[in-house]
């Protein structure tokens, strides 16, 4: 070999294959919420791919796998790319944007040979994701995620650390740059966790806050061939088969006089939105212009968080209202908010105000910063004569009449005329009418089904399901029968919404998805107001969850998930406060026991009650304490849990063989023993630093003076000498040597 110096790139050197695949795992970690919130599935894949690749054959070879100037490109794209999209309002989250920006850069920086400082970017670029995973992330990966980040991230932090020392003691000597191991590593990560989850939890709880804890985003499917709520109702359009989309949309808590209650049984309509007039040129359905004049903004009262909608029910007595907890998934500035019927008061801190239009008591709330909210609303259970008055008041004593559609065909006015002489039913008595035209969708003669592939496009949509097919999804057999109800008279309106939901045993609120959105019909009776008709068969969104075993952990993870939404990420001032009144009612004296009636024994009883609630907090955070004193004393937490919590990860010749080195400049032997391990030797226990150069010498056929290598390490780790510039270069030439030895026989391999 020739005795000039190589060329030695300014680099970091192959970093500790532990420590590189902690990284990798760290972005993966800190990415997949957001990944999956967002959507992001092929991005996601692609970041698992190239983290793979990094572990893999980037730090096993020191080999690139694409140019840098390649990486610069890809980000930069990246970068143009999100600022298209957010100015364009591309995505609808914006943090959706950003979190697919750091992820491409990761998955750009894991393809090439990476320095010290590309590995801070990543660490940053996981720390960033983390932080947007807290923003739009509702589920349970979130926390799950969560708990890895802070445990691996602060051990993969602190052996950064020891790189970033390694490059300030020897910076720019690509072989002697590493970092020591040391053995109570484990043990020391594990108490900064410790401390730092408990003052970070201690500081989320008894922080004061103002108005709304900081709600995530999330998004489900999108898309006009799938099930979900929409605010109108459009027939025609593609052909094929609409298809099941079990996409959370939100999820429901009922209760009544304070207790909650519900089941699969009980199915509620959660209304959305109203349509009065069907348009059949266009075959769709569409509001009331009328009633953007009928409507108020209503503000907060002076608690800062209930929105009246009936003036009678201010002052009055819940105990038979229902009362509907609410948390929406999808977030948005604008949306209706849904309820059953008819709604007399919201009690939300997310909105800055409701929209409430008179006539079909719809009700539209503005969010706060686009929050996804969570809000109460309060039904009545039963509409009384007196109730269906003051609702008519708030219409201007006017009773709705009858919308009869225009340019309907005069074939479904003589079908519905047909129908009602056959049942000799008189069209004054509007019970009678809609029971008869209830009563003939749900017979045998129709039937449910989200096939499109037999809808003739020649007959207007309604004329084509009652005369023709007979067959379809919920929004024809609504629009058939409030079109059969207008066409004689009978006042009646199209409703989209939620009809039930997944009913939770274990948590007892109903998971909401978008294959249960649904259509169906009101119909207006005197004194009864708007009553609920649906003509809708049995229909699939009904059974959305099958038995068995898949439906019981099912249960328990949407109880956990609820749990989260709703005290966690829904963590606001009022929950605060109300925590904190439990926590004085344990703290303070038992009311309900029978003191003694002298007084000195009722003041000796009330310290007795407090001295016992003393002693609670005394030893509860004793155990505390004598955890945390075990996690840190323990010499088999010191040395053997961290190690085999760890074992599965695969390990460098350095990890498994390396002595430990306090002084940076005996780091090069880690470089050493790897190079070896690629080339099939592994240091025995019983040999020494000498022996096993020798045993390399051998391998190499005696051309490389490895003993160097050992004799510099008995040097600088033993004898506490130093290498001098011309040592460190003839070191360095060796195992640029042996790099080249290794690289030579794996191209004749």
């Amino acid at each position: 070999m020739s005795g000039t110096t190589p060329d030695v790139r300014q680099h970091a050197g192959p970093p500790h294959d532990r420590f590189a695949l902690l990284a990798s795992l760290l972005v993966l970690v800190a990415a997949a919420p957001v990944g999956l919130a967002a959507g992001l599935y092929v991005t996601l894949a692609l970041l698992i791919a190239s983290a793979g690749a990094s572990v893999v054959w980037v730090e096993r070879h020191d080999r690139s796998l694409i140019p840098t100037w390649m990486t610069h490109v890809g980000a930069t794209a990246a970068a143009v790319w999100a600022m298209v999209a957010y100015s364009n309002q591309l995505v609808v989250v914006p943090e959706f944007t950003l979190a697919g920006f750091f992820m491409w850069v990761a998955i750009f920086k894991f393809m090439i040979r990476k320095t010290t400082r590309d590995y801070g970017l990543i660490l940053v670029v996981a720390m960033l994701l983390i932080v947007v995973s807290a923003r739009v992330s509702v589920t349970v990966v979130f926390p799950l995620a969560l708990a890895i980040f802070l445990v691996l991230g602060t051990y993969v932090g602190i052996l950064f650390h020891f790189r970033l020392e390694s490059d300030r003691h020897a910076p720019g000597r690509g072989g002697f740059v590493a970092y020591p191991r040391h053995r109570g590593l484990g043990s020391s990560t594990l108490l900064l966790v410790s401390c730092s989850t408990i003052a970070a939890v201690v500081a989320f709880l008894f922080a004061p806050r103002v108005g709304a804890g900081a709600l995530g985003h999330a998004r489900g499917m999108r898309g006009s061939a799938i099930t979900g709520f929409q605010d109108t109702v459009v027939f025609g359009g593609m052909r094929d088969r609409i298809q099941n989309n079990y996409a959370l949309a939100l999820r429901l808590k009922l209760r009544r006089g304070g207790t909650a209650y519900g089941g699969p049984e009980i199915q509620p309509y959660l209304r959305g939105q109203t349509l009065e007039i069907y348009q059949p040129d266009h075959g769709r359905w569409q509001w009331r212009h009328d009633s953007i004049g009928m409507a108020r903004s209503l503000q907060k009262e002076s608690d800062d968080r209930t929105f009246h909608l009936i003036e009678s029910a201010r002052n009055a007595a819940s105990d038979n209202w229902i009362e509907q907890e609410i948390t929406l998934v999808a977030p948005g500035q604008r949306q209706p908010l849904f309820a059953t019927y008819p709604p007399v008061r919201v009690v939300s801190n997310d909105f800055e105000s409701v929209r409430h239009e008179f006539h079909t008591h719809r009700l539209i709330a503005r969010s706060r910063h686009g929050r996804t909210p969570s809000y109460t609303v309060y039904s009545q259970d039963r509409i009384t004569p007196d109730l269906a008055l003051e609702l008519l008041g708030g219409r201007g004593n006017a009773e709705p009449r009858a919308r009869s559609p225009r340019h309907v065909s005069s074939r479904v006015r003589d079908y519905a005329d047909a129908l009602l002489a056959e049942a000799g039913v008189d069209r004054t008595d509007r019970v009678a009418v809609a029971d008869t035209f209830l009563n003939h969708l749900r017979s045998s003669k129709f039937a449910y089904t989200l096939e499109r592939s037999d809808v003739n496009p020649d007959l207007e949509p309604i004329e084509d399901f009652l005369l023709s097919r007979q067959r379809g999804h919920c929004e024809y057999f609504a629009s058939a029968m409030t079109v059969m109800c207008q066409l004689v008279g009978v006042p009646a309106r199209l409703v989209t919404g939620y009809r039930g939901g997944d009913y939770n045993e274990v948590g007892r609120f109903y998971e909401v998805r978008e294959n249960h959105a649904h259509s169906w019909v009101e119909v207006y009776i005197p004194e009864q107001d708007w009553v609920i008709y649906d003509p809708t068969p049995a229909w699939a969104g009904m059974n959305s969850v099958a038995p068995g075993w898949a439906a019981w952990l099912g249960s328990y993870v949407g109880y956990w998930q609820f749990t989260w939404a709703n005290h966690v990420i829904g963590y606001d001032a009022d929950q605060q406060e109300s925590m904190l009144h439990r926590i004085r009612q344990w703290l303070s004296p038992a009311t309900d026991a029978e003191p003694p009636e002298t007084s000195t024994a009722s003041r000796r009883f009330a310290w007795g009650q407090r001295i016992r609630q003393l002693i609670k907090w005394t030893v509860a955070l004793a155990l505390v304490v004598a955890v945390m004193v075990l996690v840190v004393r323990s010499r088999a937490v010191q040395l053997r849990l961290p190690w085999r919590l760890l074992r599965w990860l695969p390990r460098s010749a350095a990890a498994a063989d390396a002595v430990d080195v306090p002084h940076p400049e005996a780091t090069f032997y880690d470089d050493f023993v790897r190079i070896a391990r690629r080339l099939g030797l592994r240091r025995a226990p019983d040999q020494t630093p000498r022996e096993f150069a020798v045993q390399v010498a051998r391998q190499t056929g005696g051309r490389l003076a490895v003993r160097e290598i050992a004799d510099a390490l008995y040097l600088v780790e033993y004898g506490r000498g130093r290498l001098d510039p011309a040592r460190q270069d003839a070191i360095r030439n060796v195992l640029a040597e042996l790099r080249v030895f290794r690289s030579g026989r794996e191209s004749e391999t």
